[in-house]
């Protein structure tokens, strides 16, 4: 009971502090807005998560692309907690109610898949802004995997995106986000059929405990005459062995 009115008053003091936290991007204070409030939905969710690694002594100062697996829409918050930037999400998520408003104030990318102009576009802005030392995250499977794939294996990852660290030289940055407890995959991987609302009240904050990993690698930098699917290839090794 108290898990959940927890759930639910961190809930409304996130939906709340939407316009503020949209305030504070647009002055330029994303980065700490978006770690603030993904570890507010953490706590709401009573997930606790502990970063191994970091980004910024492992990218030598410079802006990056982070790469991770996806399994759950608890990764977001977990890898915004650890390592806040310009996330690159499918637009169809600007239109959700809520989560569209949130991801609006974060200052998220967002990405038109069946548009090749749209994508070529957006490796310009990815570029840019690596180039300016920040961020940007993405989870390159192209989405959460239903029931949470095969254990232990991510699934290939989309090289599209990796064209950017290629012609920037910025590196890529390998992350493992590694559910340890509990046991049960149910309680935090994504299952066709069943909403989040359902999913966060009969199996999140009914679970005893649940912790996350987030597990950075050392940065991966585009070798000569190496192209994005090589560059890809080597970064889906890498999230690979650090969720094994």
């Amino acid at each position: 009971m108290l898990r959940k009115l927890r759930w639910f008053f961190g809930t409304a003091v996130m939906v709340v502090t939407i316009l503020p936290c949209r305030l504070a991007t647009s002055l330029g204070y994303r980065d700490g807005a978006i770690r603030w409030w993904c570890r507010l939905g953490l706590w709401s969710l009573g997930v606790t998560v502990r970063a191994v690694g970091g980004v910024r002594e492992n990218a030598r100062g410079s802006g990056a692309l982070i790469v991770a697996n996806h399994t759950s829409y608890m990764d977001v918050l977990a890898l915004g907690a650890c390592a806040p930037g310009a996330f690159l999400a499918k637009g169809e998520i600007a239109r959700w109610p809520i989560m569209g408003s949130a991801a609006k104030a974060g200052g998220v990318l967002f990405v038109d898949r069946k548009s090749k102009r749209a994508s070529h576009r957006m490796l310009e802005l990815i570029g840019r802004a690596m180039t300016r030392g920040e961020l940007v995250l993405i989870f390159p499977e192209g989405g959460i995997l239903s029931n949470g794939g095969e254990p232990g294996k991510p699934a290939p990852f989309r090289p599209m995106f990796f064209q950017a660290s290629v012609d920037t030289g910025c590196p890529v940055v390998p992350v493992g986000i590694k559910h340890l407890k509990p046991d049960d995959p149910k309680v935090w991987a994504w299952e066709e059929g069943v909403g989040i609302y359902e999913h966060m009240v009969t199996r999140v904050l009914a679970a005893d405990v649940v912790e996350v990993e987030v597990r950075f690698a050392q940065p991966l930098f585009a070798g000569e005459g190496e192209g994005r699917k090589e560059l890809a290839r080597r970064a889906h090794e890498e999230v690979t062995r650090l969720i094994a």
